[in-house]
């Protein structure tokens, strides 16, 4: 149907027909127009890139192809209509470039049909209810100054991708960036959303019975109310520390050993209790001890394995620090983290099996185990505990979302202290004394301190209040601070190994999140090296080809959207280090790397 047909047909309707279909609101008659059309030509613009530019109308052989239905606007088939100018002319300080968050606002309008009404200021998206899935591939420290300058390198985007294709600015100041990724994974929350996630928050801890306890008497015995912040120089109150656990549904999106959150799940994996039968006991039942834990790990053919430990108890005393002897030849000592070499190895005898023995005689029955990404420890060490506090979910990150704060972050913020600060690698007794003390931080200012904090959602969790199913493909550290919640996350350590897996998790999932980091990694290996551009275009033709690849296995009616993010950032770290700033310079190279390119194709 035509606009003018549209526009004819309305034109009839009764009065009553008429009053009825405003009070239903704009954004549904906006809704029904836009699923009505069927060509672009008369409401809107779109872009392609030619030459190194983005040419703000599609040439005709594609508006001819588009009448004819053999590519995109069929009755049956989801079609883009851009409206690129007449957001920018109602936007004039985005400079013609959208944002990131314009990209996912797009992700949500397609994903989410139920809650997402309100049409895109920039995009059309016409058969909305015909998109089977979206996938997301982004190519880290790839700006559009990379695409122009080596478009040879990139065959398959060219030919297949660039017939709708949108600029981009990353998030950050005139001095500072945000990767796309933090970005396009934490969606921000309204005032009135975060309200009404505050308020659900105060409802689950007030629907607690022990805190509920806590709140109406706060003179029992051992239970008491949480002072103020200001009131640090208190002697320490007793609380109902079992609040501050995390929950079986915690310790599982948590990837927690199993049998932290089943109990009747089957021992065969090797894993051993932390408190047995064996176990010291407490004269006081009641009693809760809290013993933080940090371990050091390095890598093995059989994965990450248990190199330090270090335990101390809630009076900062060390109770127990040992070295570990691996069981296998150490492949990577993770000496930068670690701070473990060959050198300190050297003439260490004690094996896991001694720790996992000391470990069981030190803790008493009614223990808690706190730490830093505990699970971590835990799987190193064989182990598993059901009473535990993890700084990194009971604290939450300042970008929202997924993301994990690092404890280093943590300490500066909320203790007022610096650490990690060497080159040798961590000290595992300063992150157990650091957790220890976060966690007592904790205790005194109540469950929900270092939780207001988050003014945004993960983007799985934005797609689970319509249940949609979700998987990422990513490098670990991003996968890990990701993989709270149901979906599937799959750390990966290759771009090659990531494309061998994104076809299943493709055709089993609504969304699919895949990030490819071959130029991130050729940037790093060159350090302070002069740019090879015959070994640059080399990698670029290698990451063209493994976008060809997942793309070829992506169905029919899906969204596709490949996304340059930012460019070469290594200029902008060796400004922000120089000792005698350079704003202006700084500006500029922020500026530059910032530029992107979001290409869109539905299948």
């Amino acid at each position: 149907m035509e606009m003018q047909e549209l526009n004819a047909d309305s034109s009839v309707e009764s009065s009553d027909k008429r009053e009825r279909k405003k009070q239903k609101g704009k954004y549904k008659n906006n809704k029904r127009k836009l699923e009505s059309v069927e060509d672009d030509n008369d409401i809107g613009d779109g872009s392609c890139y030619q030459d190194g530019k983005i040419n703000g109308q599609i040439s005709s052989k594609k508006k001819k192809k588009s009448k004819s239905g053999k590519e995109g606007h069929g009755k049956s088939k989801p079609f883009f209509t851009l409206l690129l100018r007449q957001h920018f002319k109602h936007n004039k300080k985005l400079g013609e470039r959208l944002k990131l968050r314009d990209i996912q606002e797009l992700i949500l309008y397609c994903m989410l049909r139920k809650t997402s009404h309100e049409q895109l200021s920039w995009c059309q998206v016409g058969n909305r209810k015909k998109i089977k899935k979206v996938v997301v591939i982004l190519l880290r420290s790839v700006g559009e100054n990379d695409f122009a300058q080596h478009v040879t390198s990139f065959p398959f985007i060219t030919k297949e991708l660039t017939s709708t294709v949108v600029p981009t600015n990353a998030s950050g100041t005139d001095f500072t960036f945000q990767h796309a990724h933090e970005t396009l994974l934490s969606v921000p929350l309204s005032k009135s959303q975060l309200k009404k996630k505050m308020k659900k928050s105060r409802d689950k801890i007030n629907d607690n019975e022990t805190l509920e306890k806590i709140h109406e008497d706060g003179c029992s015995s051992n239970k008491e109310s949480y002072p103020s912040r200001g009131d640090k120089d208190l002697p320490a109150v007793p609380v109902d520390k079992s609040v501050f656990l995390l929950t079986k549904d915690q310790l599982k999106s948590n990837k927690y050993p199993v049998r932290c959150y089943d109990e009747a799940a089957n021992d065969e994996d090797g894993f051993l209790p932390c408190i047995t039968r064996d176990s010291p006991t407490n004269g006081n039942s009641e009693e809760q001890p809290v013993f933080a834990v940090d371990c050091e790990m390095c890598v093995t053919s059989e994965g990450h394995e248990l190199t330090r430990i270090s335990i101390v108890d809630e009076s900062m005393n060390m109770l127990y620090d040992t070295l570990v002897k691996p069981g296998r030849p150490i492949l990577d000592y993770k000496t930068k983290y670690s701070g473990i070499t060959a050198e300190i190895l050297e003439g260490v005898t004690v094996t896991l099996q001694d720790v996992q023995k000391q470990v069981t005689a030190l803790l008493p029955t009614g223990a808690i185990l706190a730490g830093h990404s505990l699970d971590c420890d835990l799987n190193a060490l064989k182990m598993y505990h059901n009473k535990v506090i993890d700084t990194a979910v009971a604290y939450k990150d300042k970008r929202g979302g997924y993301f994990k704060p690092s404890l280093k972050f943590l300490a500066e913020f909320y203790l007022q202290k610096k650490i990690q600060k060497g080159s040798d690698g961590h000290c595992s007794i300063e992150d157990a004394k650091t957790c220890m003390e976060l966690v007592k931080l904790k205790f005194r200012e109540g469950p929900t301190f270092g939780l207001a904090g988050n003014a945004s959602e993960g983007l799985f969790d934005k797609m689970d209040s319509e249940k949609k199913t979700c998987s990422m493909l990513d490098y670990p550290y991003i996968a890990n601070l990701c993989r709270s919640g149901g979906h599937n996350v799959v750390p990966c350590t290759s771009d090659s190994e990531i494309v061998l897996k994104a076809a299943n998790l493709i055709n089993s999932s609504d969304f699919t999140w895949i990030h490819l980091q071959a130029v991130q990694h050729f940037y790093e290996r060159l350090k302070d090296k002069a740019m090879n551009e015959e070994q640059k275009e080399e990698v670029l033709k290698e990451l063209d080809t493994r976008v060809r690849e997942i793309y070829q296995d992506i169905p029919d009616d899906c969204l596709t959207l490949v996304i340059m993010g930012c460019g070469d950032i290594r200029e902008i770290i060796r400004l922000q280090r120089d000792p005698s700033p350079r704003t202006e310079e700084l500006r500029k190279a922020v500026q530059e790397a910032k530029k992107g390119l979001c290409f869109m194709k539905f299948t």
